[in-house]
């Protein structure tokens, strides 16, 4: 028997539990037919180096839509019946990059996704690699969350800047990053909850701070302390908000049914919610007489409650 009618013999449920379990792209979506054939088309195959560079070749020549669902079959790649073209070529090009085949083969002049040409060639792959600017030349600090206790900062100068710290590490001057806690307030420099310093050297380019609160706002400022003992401020980074390190107080549930896409939310019932339970019993007797809708039972131990008229009694 094949492997088609033996897909075809399985469930729904079934063939989505088997996609899930090979991630196929968007199973939860697909009908059984759809399944079946994704699920198919999932068996690896053997590409040859010919194959490898028919199919570069077929990319770069502006393929239509069935060509490209040819060469995704002959990948194994799963599709969709109403894919998009631009998200096949996506598929299929992040596919190819994944074949060790590509150190041996000469691939010539191939074009990446954005349009540029690349060399795959082996004995070229590591030349011609630009390496990443170590200065933009603009005045910036980033500041980010990273969990609930700590922030990361980040930093860049102009050359204006720059000469200006030059000339203040060169007074004796000491420079700092300087951190405000200004959670929920209008900030305006002198209404910080609190605050604290780090000094920074020439050089330094960023900074990972500990913070005393989680689900907290921050901001902060590079500059330097004159001989007055002022704080002079040069840059100001944005407010980055904490997480917080605990369960939301929020009791309300979002659900999305994957199918419809039907979003729904409603009052948590979960097992931080303390139940309020009567402390009732009742006799066999009276329990042999209550219907199944009336009886709801709280707990394993045999405490019951019965409902009636919509009140617990």
């Amino acid at each position: 028997m094949s492997r088609n009618v033996d897909l075809k013999e399985m469930k729904v449920v079934d063939l989505r539990k088997l996609a899930q379990k090979r991630k196929v792209h968007g199973y939860y979506k697909m009908r059984k037919e759809e399944l079946v054939e994704a699920l198919s088309d999932e068996s690896e195959s053997v590409i040859e180096y010919e194959d490898i560079s028919e199919i570069i070749n077929t990319m770069n020549s502006n393929p239509k839509i069935h060509q490209l669902r040819k060469i995704a079959k002959k990948m194994g790649i799963s599709f969709q019946r109403k894919i998009k073209k631009n998200e096949l070529i996506l598929r299929i090009n992040r596919e190819i990059s994944k074949k060790k085949t590509w150190e041996v083969v000469d691939l010539k002049n191939y074009s990446s996704p954005g349009g540029e040409k690349v060399n795959f060639n082996k004995e070229n792959k590591t030349e011609n690699i630009p390496e990443l600017k170590k200065t933009y030349l603009k005045d910036k600090i980033v500041a980010l969350a990273v969990n609930p206790e700590f922030l990361y900062f980040y930093w860049d100068f102009s050359n204006q800047t720059k000469k200006l710290m030059e000339e203040v590490i060169s007074k004796n001057l000491k420079t700092y990053l300087r951190v405000y806690d200004v959670t929920y307030i209008i900030f305006n420099r002198n209404n910080a909850h609190t605050s604290w310093d780090y000094e920074i050297g020439k050089g330094l380019k960023d900074y990972y701070v500990h913070v005393p609160f989680a689900n907290a706002s921050y901001i902060a400022e590079i500059g330097y302390i004159n001989e007055n003992g002022l704080f002079i401020p040069l840059l100001r980074s944005n407010s980055a908000h904490t997480p917080q390190n605990s369960f939301s107080e929020r009791s309300e549930e979002k659900w999305l049914e994957l199918e419809s896409g039907f979003k729904l939310s409603c009052t948590s019932k979960g097992i931080l919610s303390k139940p309020k339970v009567d402390n009732i019993g009742i006799s066999s007797a009276e329990f042999g007489k209550m219907n199944e809708k009336d009886i709801k039972i709280i707990s394993g131990g045999g405490s019951f409650m019965r409902k009636e008229g919509g009140e617990n009694k």
